[in-house]
């Protein structure tokens, strides 16, 4: 099923999807729209559906993502544009973290993988 609408604002009803796949769109919206939109994805999943995220919460300390930085937190702020989409945002694990606090511990998680 394929259904136009607002990442933030989904036209479907509670607990009706299965599975929700988002590959590349998280990273390039202003992250306020991003936790509205997991807390959507949760609310359209069904108990047990799963959500599967590709390439979406990029490491916001490696040194390689601190032009992002600098735009989105100086440069779109002083033009008046922080809900600009379009730059990659880049997370602290922190806040990846809290985007996904809705969400079940999955079966397998990074920190078990590596140990």
């Amino acid at each position: 099923m394929l259904v136009k609408g607002a990442i933030d604002d989904l036209p479907l009803r509670d607990g009706s999807i299965d599975a929700v796949i988002t590959s590349a769109v998280w990273l390039h919206n202003p992250k306020s729209v991003v936790a509205r939109s997991v807390r959507e994805v949760f609310r359209v999943l069904k108990p047990g559906g799963k959500l599967l995220v590709f390439s979406s919460f990029p490491n916001g300390g490696n040194p390689a993502n601190w032009q992002e930085k600098f735009y989105t937190e100086i440069i779109l702020p002083l033009a008046g544009k922080t809900e600009k989409n379009g730059p990659v945002r880049t997370y602290s694990e922190g806040e990846s973290v809290q985007c996904c606090l809705h969400f079940p511990k999955p079966a397998s998680s990074r920190s078990a993988a590596g140990s």
